[in-house]
Formats: structure tokens, C-alpha cells, sequence
């Protein structure tokens, strides 16, 4: 009778181990799914643009996309996740577009001028290759990055050059579709 009640002790208490574990594991897995969560939220809010719209017109959007660049070297590069916390001017050209080839000049003295300040990229919508041969056929001062295929098919330009500057997170706070002015260059100070 006494080994029987030490055995159902010993059962009891591997049963209580059993469920203890289970219970931390639960636990475990309830802390790594809510802090996967708050990734999940972050990553939607960045790609919220591929999940919404098949296309998305640059006019009505309050953020733009943290998209992959690619860059001169074809290197694969985010946008906004490079811990930079100064604001982005960010000019968005065709090399096939006469307005976009006048602004590189503009854009060169906005560098000069201000890329102490500002995070200021250009972003091509052509091919690496022949944005390559653009850029050694032109001056062009600030680095200049290239769209990704799919990102040049969702998001769409109503007209070019488009110039942005935003927060470091993305968000945009003044967006110019067309040629700017000197007045939108005496606005970054």
C-alpha cells in the first residue's frame, strides 16, 4: 500500500511538473508572439502600401514606402532604415525626362547646400545600367539609387520630377509634383 501511495505521489508530481512547464511555456510563447506583434504592426505600417492598393498615387499618401533601393553597385539598400534621425529630401527623376534633367542642377545646389542637414538621395526610375550611363554622362552631386521592378509598377508618378521631404520614418511633409521654385528651396532652412 505504501509504494502504491509514494507511486501516485510520484505521478502527481510529474503531472504538476508537466503542467508547470506547460504553463511556462505558454508564458514564454505569449511574450515572443506580442513582441513579434509589435514587429508585425511596424512592418505592416511600412508595407501597408503593398497589403492596401495594387497601385498607390504618390499625391494621396501620408508616408512614403520604407522600399528596397538598389544602389550604383547593386547593392540592395532600405530607405529610411539606416538610423539617420535628419529629415529626407528625396528627388525622384526619369532620365528621359527634360524637367528631371533641369532639376539635377537645382538638386546638385540643394546638396551642396544643405547636406549637412538634410539626407538628400535622388531615385531613378530606370535601370540600373542605364542610370549608370546617365550618371557619367551628367554631374550628378548626391547619391542616386534606383526603384525596384515591383515597386516601380505599384507606385505611380503622376508626373516627373517628383521631390518629398520627409521624416525620418517616412512620413511626408511637403511633397512637390513637377519643377519647384526658389521658394521651396528657401523653405529647408
Amino acid at each position: 500500500m505504501m509504494k502504491f501511495f509514494k507511486l501516485k505521489r510520484v505521478v502527481e508530481s510529474r503531472k504538476n511538473i508537466l503542467i508547470a512547464t506547460i504553463f511556462l511555456i505558454f508564458c514564454f510563447e505569449t511574450i515572443y508572439l506580442s513582441i513579434q506583434n509589435r514587429n508585425l504592426k511596424s512592418y505592416i505600417r511600412e508595407y501597408k502600401f503593398l497589403y492596401e492598393n495594387r497601385n498607390i498615387n504618390i499625391e494621396k499618401m501620408e508616408y512614403f514606402p520604407d522600399i528596397f533601393l538598389i544602389g550604383m553597385n547593386g547593392e540592395h539598400i532600405k530607405l529610411f532604415n539606416r538610423n539617420i534621425e535628419r529629415e529626407f529630401v528625396i528627388f525622384i527623376f526619369s532620365i528621359d525626362c527634360w524637367s528631371c534633367i533641369q532639376m539635377i542642377e537645382k538638386m546638385n545646389k540643394i546638396y551642396e547646400k544643405y547636406k549637412s542637414k538634410y539626407e538628400i538621395i535622388g531615385i531613378s526610375t530606370a535601370s540600373i545600367s542605364k542610370t549608370k550611363r546617365f550618371i557619367n554622362d551628367i554631374i550628378i552631386k548626391f547619391p542616386v539609387f534606383c526603384l525596384k521592378e515591383k515597386d516601380k509598377q505599384r507606385i505611380e508618378f503622376p508626373s516627373l520630377p517628383v521631390t518629398l521631404i520627409t521624416l525620418s520614418d517616412g512620413r511626408i511633409i511637403q511633397s512637390i509634383i513637377g519643377e519647384f521654385n526658389e521658394s521651396f528651396m528657401h523653405s529647408l532652412k
